[in-house]
This record gives structure tokens, C-alpha cells and sequence, in this order.
């Protein structure tokens, strides 16, 4: 009988606006504890999800032994893109440049190519199948929360096909690093859960938060989680979702909708969330504006100009700008201004690289709650 697998995957993450140097310190201090408890315990193989920007504000010390972990094989990495990017809201072209940017970055700081894809909020949407293809992305993790209830039970990774193009789909047990102890205790129970032939292989994904925006204790609790999946290591075998693929058949083909998980560690999905979101109006100016303004970038000529300004819009796609939170996105003022504040320098610099002078006219129609309202800027 083979033994089951664990893909542990470390995700870094922050739902609200912090200040660089903040960020930069808690997320080396994070790496600096992943170094610690990797270099302690070499049998355990791990994945670490994180959006390509985080990898500029490291210490350069820090990422040179994270890319000596990975050379070992014991580390897998992980993208979300060069930020977190929405997904359903996010106009094709913009999406994929962010992600072919991202992949651009992880390879000149990490030496190698990201393996999968981290979805932020497990953010699935069909339609950008095709995307993800073209920029080589090999699998996708989300919440198990977006299967069908009869199917969240299956230990393994799903095909999933839309007009033609294919991905890998794993679905993964969302945890935060405090209840890494309860989750570690539930791992039999869960592998028991999936009542196939015992002759098939099974994983677990444990995707492990560990937030970046608020004060945590999270460093003792990864490292209490090598020390565990060190100990476990005659019962499970801890590995990363590439390896997983090339040695296991999938679970089958599965189509899955759109869908959303409003809090990254829920176990329901809202399908239907656009619904929700189109409620309020501010998330549907933000996403018309930035529509406008990446069409305006994506029909002109590349240069390294136009390149910054692309830069500027990955962090307006982020997904956490357009999610209503109590700490980040639209409904914070600070937040919505500084999505708009954005877009509006990016517009402004457009209109003067036309040499567009005096006052002029756009219409734009936005909808809310099925009316029709035309502004006038």
C-alpha cells in the first residue's frame, strides 16, 4: 500500500494596504523561520505560494537560501501572479501580463519558473483557462470549498476543461497557522474521508496561511509543523503537487464555475458572488475604470514607459481592492482613494502623452441595480 501524501504550501499573505517597510519585515522574518525549520528537518519537502513582488522586497541573503532549498528539491514554489489578481474581474489581457510579469521575476530572483498557481480567495473563473495556459502554468490550488459537497471528500487533484484548454486542480484544506495542531491531529480521519481502493494514492493539501498585515505568532507554529511532518514521515510522505502529477492519475474531468470564497479559510464557496458584489457601485466604477485603462495601455506600442504604468495597474487588479472588508478594500476610504488616485495619475499621464489640451468629454454608462446612469467627466 503506498503511503499518503502531504503537500504542505506556506502562503504569505496580506488582505489590506501596509506600509513597505512593515511588510518587508515581517515576510523576512517569516522566510528566515522557513530557512530555520528547513534546514533542521531536510527530509520534509514543502510548497511556497506567494505573489512575485514579495520576492523584491526580500533580503537578498534570505532568497539566496530559499533558491539553495529549492535547488535541493526540498522547495517548490508557488505563484498568485506579480500581485494577487482578480481573476472574474480582471480584463484577459491585463490578467495574463501579470502573470507572464510574474513569472519574469520569480525567474530572475528565484532561477527558476513558478510550478502552479495559488488562486487568491480561491477566485476560479473558466474563461481564463486559456490564459493560464499561455503562460505555462502547470496546476491551480483552490478551497475545496468550490467542489461539489459529494466530491470535497476525494484526496487527489482534478482535470478541469473549458474550449479546449485543460489544467490540474488541486483542492486544498485552508488553515491558518493556529489551528496547524487541530488540523495535524485530523489528517487520519481525513485520508479515511476518501473511501476509493486503498491502492490509489492519495494527498492532502494543507494550505497554511500566515498573514502579513496583523501581528502573529506564526514563525513557532511552522516550525512545530516541519518538526510533526518529520515525525510522520513512515505514515505520510510530505512532497510537492509537480511531483504528485507525474507519479498518480487524476480523479477525473470536473467542470468548475465561477467561484469565490469571501474569507480565505471558509468552507463555503458563493458562486454567485457577482451578484453581491455588483450590489454595491463602487467596485463597478473601479473595474470599468480600469478596463479603460489598461485597453488604452494594451493599443500602444511596448516601451519600457508604458511597462511602469502596467506595473501600477497589477496592484489596482488586486483582488483585496474589490472584496467589501471591515480592513481592506473599497469600502475603506483610504483604500478606494487609493485605487482611484492610480488609475487617475496613470489617465492624466496618457491624456498629456496625447497632448490632449483644454477640457474634453467622456461618456461612460455604469449599472446599478439594472438602471442605466451616464456621467460625464
Amino acid at each position: 500500500m503506498k503511503r499518503h501524501s502531504i503537500a504542505l504550501i506556506i502562503h504569505p499573505c496580506k488582505d489590506a494596504l501596509i506600509p513597505r517597510n512593515v511588510l518587508a519585515k515581517r515576510l523576512n522574518d517569516l522566510a528566515g523561520n522557513i530557512i530555520e525549520a528547513s534546514t533542521a528537518y531536510k527530509n520534509v519537502r514543502f510548497n511556497l505560494a506567494m505573489p512575485a513582488f514579495y520576492l523584491e522586497i526580500l533580503d537578498p541573503l534570505v532568497l539566496l537560501q530559499l533558491r539553495e532549498i529549492n535547488k535541493s528539491g526540498r522547495l517548490e514554489w508557488l505563484f498568485s501572479g506579480y500581485t494577487e489578481p482578480f481573476l472574474t474581474f480582471c480584463p484577459q489581457w491585463l490578467l495574463g501580463e501579470n502573470y507572464k510579469y510574474g513569472s519574469r521575476i520569480f525567474n530572475e530572483l528565484t532561477g527558476t519558473l513558478p510550478s502552479g498557481l495559488m488562486l487568491p480567495y480561491s477566485n476560479w473563473e473558466p474563461s481564463a483557462m486559456e490564459v493560464l495556459r499561455s503562460c505555462g502554468i502547470g496546476y491551480c490550488i483552490m478551497s475545496k470549498a468550490l467542489l461539489p459537497p459529494e466530491f470535497r471528500s476525494y484526496k487527489g487533484y482534478w482535470i478541469t476543461e473549458h474550449q479546449g484548454a485543460t489544467t490540474a486542480l488541486f483542492p486544498a484544506h485552508v488553515v491558518y497557522a493556529t489551528g496547524v495542531s487541530k488540523f495535524i491531529a485530523s489528517l487520519e480521519g481525513l485520508f479515511n474521508e476518501d473511501t476509493r481502493e486503498s491502492s490509489y494514492a492519495r494527498i492532502i493539501c494543507m494550505d497554511l496561511l500566515c498573514p502579513l498585515d496583523r501581528q502573529s505568532d506564526i514563525c513557532a507554529e511552522i516550525t512545530g509543523m516541519f518538526k510533526v511532518l518529520d515525525g510522520m514521515l513512515l505514515s505520510y510522505q510530505s512532497m510537492g503537487c509537480t511531483e504528485f502529477i507525474s507519479s498518480n492519475f487524476n480523479l477525473g474531468l470536473r467542470y468548475i464555475p465561477s467561484g469565490i470564497v469571501m474569507k480565505r479559510d471558509d468552507e463555503n464557496s458563493e458562486p454567485d458572488f457577482m451578484n453581491g458584489l455588483n450590489k454595491y457601485i463602487q467596485p463597478g466604477i473601479l473595474r470599468r475604470k480600469l478596463a479603460d485603462v489598461a485597453e488604452n495601455i494594451a493599443s500602444r506600442k511596448e516601451t519600457r514607459l508604458f511597462e511602469t504604468m502596467k506595473k501600477d495597474l497589477f496592484f489596482v487588479q488586486d483582488i483585496n481592492r474589490f472584496l467589501p472588508s471591515h480592513n481592506s478594500g473599497f469600502l475603506q476610504t483610504s483604500d478606494r482613494l487609493w485605487s482611484f488616485a492610480k488609475l487617475i495619475d496613470i489617465e492624466r499621464f496618457l491624456y498629456e502623452k496625447d497632448k490632449i489640451k483644454g477640457g474634453h468629454i467622456r461618456i461612460a454608462d455604469y449599472l446599478k441595480h439594472g438602471a442605466k446612469t451616464i456621467i460625464l467627466t
